[in-house]
């Protein structure tokens, strides 16, 4: 997400520092399965990639090593074979964390990166904790690119509606956003799957949660596509 669409405020608002904690807490909320399935930001390999493409920049050569490695670890977790996550992450170890070691071992290497390439190497470091977090949890994707895509569209609806107009409104938003979307990686049918939660509901407000998490084997069958 753009942090620009974080302080946007509504133009019907008359409270400009409401409306922005409202869309902050709508955001943070939305935000939390992202945090959840953590990888390679995008962005830290789009810094890099548009270096590359500015041809008339002297640490060009710098920025397409930096290239050429990442896009090996990428090769590799592509071409990994598994059948489990702790599999996945055994073979992470074996084959993609030397790779990933030899890109970051290059890029703290590099001697006073300037301008463009400063802000780069910044900002990997910055993500370095977290990218290797994928070493101690099999499920963890390499980039979180595929769930950035996939609540884009909440993203649109959310500016094209002007915005929550109350912290209970953006809450509330973002918890069915967060319900669609965590069915729809869980394969089900989106419909079929609030239905069945929102009549369980009206029938009893003690429900017993579990056994209606999406990954539930009973809603897997009942709801999935």
């Amino acid at each position: 997400m753009a942090q620009n669409e974080i302080i946007e405020v509504s133009a019907t608002s008359n409270d400009r520092k409401t409306n922005r904690r409202v869309l902050v807490a709508s955001m943070s909320i939305q935000k939390v399965w992202i945090n959840i399935y953590q990888g390679v930001d995008p962005a830290m390999i789009e810094k890099f990639i548009e270096l590359v493409k500015d041809l008339t920049l002297n640490n060009n050569v710098q920025a397409t090593q930096a290239v050429k490695l990442l896009s090996r670890v990428f090769y590799s977790e592509n071409n990994l074979r598994y059948k489990t996550a702790t599999e996945k992450k055994a073979q992470r170890r074996k084959l993609v964390k030397p790779l990933l070691d030899a890109f970051y071992n290059f890029i703290e290497g590099i001697a006073y990166p300037m301008h463009r390439l400063k802000d780069a190497v910044k900002n990997a470091l910055k993500l370095k904790d977290r990218v290797y977090q994928i070493f101690e949890i099999g499920e963890l994707p390499l980039s979180n690119n595929s769930v950035e895509q996939s609540i884009r569209p909440s993203t649109i609806i959310r500016k094209n509606s002007l915005f929550a107009k109350s912290t209970a409104g953006a809450e509330a938003n973002a918890i069915f956003y967060t319900i669609v979307q965590t069915a729809k990686l869980n394969h089900l049918n989106v419909f079929k799957y609030l239905k069945l939660i929102f009549e369980a509901y009206t029938r009893s407000q003690n429900l017993d949660l579990e056994a209606y998490l999406p990954w539930n084997p009973t809603i897997q069958q009942i709801c999935g596509k």
